[in-house]
């Protein structure tokens, strides 16, 4: 039992010399906390990962630089901190990284890089150093896997922000109305009577007239951007033409807007027949 003891206690030691000297590894830390804050200043080698000091380059001693305005590092444990992953592709010279589904790519001596198959141009191309180390522009990539990066001029200081508290999400979207059907149109105040608007729907184009019939009335084509139509009414006898532009309420069954035929512009509204 003693010597199960003194062997567990040994383990013990052993494990905690092994622990860097700040305890568990900034890489860790951000596994534990998804949002990230990284501090870095241009000729120093170290930086901050949630306020846990770390080499950036770990063992080579690099530091980040300034090429072209545009601030280069060894980017691999920036990313790592991140949650992120990086592969080398030595024949290509191709830096290749991932993180949430984003993916970034770009080579050295190249302007061109890809972003989720997207092409985007550098304004200093990646490059090697003097000492063999893989140099890359952090702002581009940083604020290309969802960011948010402040530059600090006179402390020549960047702090990069990630995670979800930090991550502006994409706009929802917005679905398309449907303006398809025949509508009951008040022009002015005025009630139009029998006259009505039909339209007729095919995706995002619309076309249509406003009168007794296809004949009689006025010729109507446009387009629709989310719950917005916009579009021009044309007649040939006599020769005019003007502008129209409703939004449809919430549930579906009537629009308002403007017409803009004569000054000022006249309001409409029409109601689902």
């Amino acid at each position: 039992m003693k010597r199960t003891l003194l062997l567990l206690s040994g383990l013990l030691i052993l494990m905690v010399w092994l622990l860097p000297a700040g305890g568990l590894s900034s890489q860790a830390q951000a596994a534990d906390d998804p949002n990230v804050t990284i501090i870095l200043q241009v000729g120093q080698p170290n930086s901050s990962v949630n306020g846990v000091d770390q080499e950036i380059d770990p063992g080579m001693g690099t530091a980040p630089v300034i090429v072209n305005g545009r601030t280069f590092v060894p980017i691999r444990s920036i990313i790592e901190s991140m949650g992120g992953t990086i592969s080398w592709n030595g024949q290509e010279q191709k830096v290749s990284i991932s993180l949430n589904n984003n993916i970034i790519e770009l080579t050295i001596g190249s302007l061109q890089a890809s972003v989720n198959g997207d092409t985007k141009t550098l304004e200093a191309a990646p490059f090697i150093s003097s000492t063999g180390r893989t140099m890359l522009p952090l702002r581009f990539i940083t604020e290309n896997l969802g960011s948010e990066v402040a530059w600090d001029g006179p402390t020549q200081t960047i702090t990069i922000e990630y995670g979800p508290d930090n991550i502006t999400p994409p706009p929802a979207a917005v679905e398309t109305a449907d303006f398809s059907g025949t509508w009951d149109m008040v022009v002015n105040d005025e009630d139009m009577g029998d006259m009505k608007l039909v339209l007729t729907q095919d995706g995002t184009a619309v076309s249509g007239y406003f009168g007794y019939d296809s004949e009689s009335g006025k010729a109507f084509a446009g387009t629709v951007a989310g719950n917005t139509l916009s579009g021009k009414f044309s007649t040939t006898n006599p020769v005019s033409e003007w502008e129209f532009t409703v939004t449809m309420a919430a549930d579906g069954n009537s629009f308002t807007g403007m017409e803009y035929y004569s000054s000022p512009a006249w309001a409409v509204s029409g109601v689902r027949n």
